[in-house]
């Protein structure tokens, strides 16, 4: 449980850094585009752009976290789990993306829906994974990034509906990306300050501590966590 849950701040923290502010900058952008070919290249560009960032933050995780301790060297052993850290990654970032465009369509109902999708699904996952895998961290892992993608999928299939006319369509990527690079800027600075604390505090308990000290420290965290959703 310790180790699961420092994987899963790293991997979380990670995918912070990857989405590099394309969220926050969707929800001013995104309502401002004409239907059709530009809401559509500006939504492309985003995804496409979180996910290649988080398949370059996921491998970077992977190699830079056993370095730091000897705790994190299953990355190395562990094929499945290296490939579960690789994957949570991108995936996590796309989840975070498509959530900020429910936002910016005032769809906010269907990003409710999706991480409902996900927070449910995990149970019955971590369930299966212990028959099948026994309990261990990799049971822990592939359900976050089973139920992220059960999650995701559906949830991208609804967001290409606000487009009226989608089109797939990569042309143009790179002059999008300059227009909003001052403000994606801005905003990433802005998410990191938020979220930076809480999410590498378990890796630091980790690397200082141990694993086993990770999971008492991550659990009330969690719990003590609910109490700051009201502010």
């Amino acid at each position: 449980v310790g180790l699961a849950a420092s994987l899963i701040s790293a991997m979380t923290l990670a995918s912070l850094i990857c989405n590099l502010g394309l969220n926050s900058t969707m929800i001013h952008r995104l309502p401002r585009q004409p239907r059709g070919d530009a809401w559509s290249l500006s939504l492309n560009t985003y995804l496409l752009a979180g996910s290649i960032s988080g398949l370059a933050g996921g491998a970077v995780l992977v190699g830079v976290l056993p370095l730091l301790s000897p705790h994190y060297q299953s990355l190395r052993s562990d094929g499945l789990l290296m490939l579960m850290v690789l994957l949570l990654v991108p995936v996590w970032t796309l989840c975070n993306l498509v959530d900020y465009a429910f936002i910016a369509e005032r769809a906010s109902g269907h990003m409710l829906v999706r991480n409902t999708v996900f927070a449910v699904m995990k149970i019955p996952l971590i369930v299966l994974g212990a028959l099948l895998l026994g309990a261990s961290t990799l049971t822990i892992q592939e359900s976050w990034v089973l139920a992220s993608i059960a999650s995701l999928l559906p949830a991208l299939i609804a967001l290409r509906r606000f487009g009226h006319r989608y089109v797939l369509s990569m042309s143009g990527a790179l002059s999008e990306l300059r227009i909003v690079l001052s403000s994606m800027v801005g905003n990433h600075l802005t998410n990191l300050g938020d979220m930076l604390p809480s999410l590498i505090l378990p890796v630091f308990v980790t690397i200082r501590l141990s694993a086993n000290q990770n999971a008492y420290f991550y659990t009330a965290s969690m719990m003590g966590g609910l109490f700051f959703m009201i502010s």
